[in-house]
């Protein structure tokens, strides 16, 4: 699915109140069931799953989700 640019925004934005590290949403990449987000800080590994409940109803995506999301942000060397 093609998600619009906001929803990308909006998941960083929530992943960043986790992480600060993460940064600012800069672009994105889809890999088969998984978007590659890259931010001005690193990147992101993001199950399609998660943008499709991002786009279609946010609190769907519990604390717990957003902490294992969060995890998975790599930081540019």
């Amino acid at each position: 699915m093609n998600f619009p640019a906001f929803i990308f925004h909006e998941l960083i934005i929530r992943l960043d109140h986790i992480n600060p590290d993460i940064g600012r949403y800069i672009s994105h990449t889809k890999d088969d069931e998984v978007f590659i987000l890259l931010t001005d800080n690193g990147s992101l590994i993001i199950p399609e799953h998660f943008l499709q409940m991002q786009f279609e109803n946010p609190s769907t995506i519990n604390d717990t989700d957003l902490l294992i999301l969060a995890h998975n942000f790599r930081a540019l060397i």
